[in-house]
Order: C-alpha cells, then sequence, then structure tokens
C-alpha cells in the first residue's frame, strides 16, 4: 500500500489526468493517513521490542543478583548443601530462578525484607540484600514499561488498520474511475498510475530456426 500510494504521488499530472484529480486526491488524502499511522506503529513496535529487551536484561541481572546472595549467605554460614533460603520462607535459588517475571518479583521481594529483617547478617550479606532489592526494583519498572509500550503498540495497529480499510476502499474507487475514464478517451492512465499493477505481456514466439539441410 505504502508502495501504490508513492507510485501515485509521483506520477499523477493534474493537467494529464483531470477527469480523474478528484479520486486519485481523495486516494491521497486517505493514503496519507495511512502512511502516517504506519510509521507511527512501526515505530511503536520498535519501542516495544526495546523496551522488552531492556526487561530481559534486568532479569539477567535480578538472577545473578540471586545466585550472589546465595554465595554470600552460604559464606556466612548457611549450610552449603541446604538451601540457603530456607530460613527465610523462601524457595531454592534454583527454583528462584525458575519462576516467572511476577512470581519472582513477589517472593524475592519477601525474601529481601526477611533477611533485612534479622539482625547479625554480614556485610557481604548486607551489600548482597541490597543489590537484589534494587534489580527487583529494576525488574518491576521494566515491566511497567512493557506494558505501557505493548498497549501503545496495540493502539498504533489499531489506528493503522482503520487508515488501511479507508486507503484500500479509496484506492478500489480510484481504480474503477480510472478505467473508466479510459473508455472515454484517457489513454494510458492505468499504466501511468498503476505500473506494477499493469498486466505482463507476452513477448510473441520466436518461430523455430529450421536445422541446415
Amino acid at each position: 500500500m505504502v508502495e501504490t500510494g508513492e507510485q501515485v504521488k509521483a506520477n499523477f499530472v493534474a493537467s494529464r489526468h483531470a477527469p480523474i484529480s478528484k479520486e486519485v486526491k481523495a486516494f491521497l488524502t486517505e493514503w496519507s493517513r495511512f502512511n502516517a499511522a504506519a510509521k507511527a506503529a512501526e515505530a511503536a513496535s520498535l519501542k516495544e521490542d526495546l523496551v522488552r529487551d531492556a526487561l530481559s536484561e534486568a532479569d539477567a541481572e535480578r538472577d545473578e543478583a540471586v545466585r550472589v546472595l546465595d554465595r554470600k549467605l552460604i559464606e556466612a554460614g548457611a549450610p552449603a548443601k541446604a538451601s540457603s533460603f530456607k530460613p527465610f520462607g523462601a524457595p531454592s535459588p534454583s527454583e528462584v530462578l525458575r519462576l516467572g517475571h511476577g512470581e519472582q518479583t513477589k517472593v524475592v521481594a519477601k525474601l529481601v525484607k526477611a533477611i533485612a529483617a534479622k539482625k547479625g547478617q554480614s556485610a557481604g550479606v548486607l551489600a548482597a540484600v541490597k543489590a537484589l532489592s534494587k534489580a527487583n526494583d529494576a525488574v518491576i519498572a521494566a515491566e511497567l514499561r512493557v506494558k505501557a509500550s505493548a498497549e501503545a503498540a496495540s493502539r498504533a495497529r489499531g489506528v493503522r488498520e482503520g487508515f488501511d480499510r479507508q486507503t484500500r476502499a479509496a484506492l478500489s474507487k480510484l481504480k474503477l474511475q480510472v478505467r473508466l475514464a479510459e473508455k472515454d478517451g484517457l489513454v494510458g492512465a492505468y499504466s501511468q498510475l498503476f505500473a506494477t499493477d499493469a498486466p505482463v505481456k507476452k513477448p510473441a514466439a520466436t518461430p523455430p530456426v529450421s536445422a541446415p539441410t
């Protein structure tokens, strides 16, 4: 649709195509709106992709913060063979890492609160808890941005689809009017405006060459 509009816009000559100028201008008006909406939808989708990538990065950083906290708790005396998170009412580190974004956010928030509330933690554990809390907040913020960008992209695609239907209707009307105008003497208008839609003429068959006798 974008290419068709560009072609009509480039090839339309008011003096040459006067009988169909009204339909051409109507189509180009709709096409301009569609073109703008298509660009906006593309930009919104790109932003959504970037925000989702940022969420993945934030989630990876949180996973690493979970592993660091596990190591610091073990260094501080937690049994290496048992779950270092068990005394704080949380699943094992490996189980936490397998949780989805939303569930992991809740579990990590409770874990951070429980560890911070227990007195006598080592400096290494407290630093790891602080880092994990920060990483968890980053994931929460990224999830909110993903939700907002996904909704914006969906709205933009809806607007684009609406203009697409209107533009296709205007294009159909224009093509019909061009065909009618050609019957009234506007020679070559269709091929001039829609060269890519023009029927391809097959080359004449080449007669076989007789073998020399």
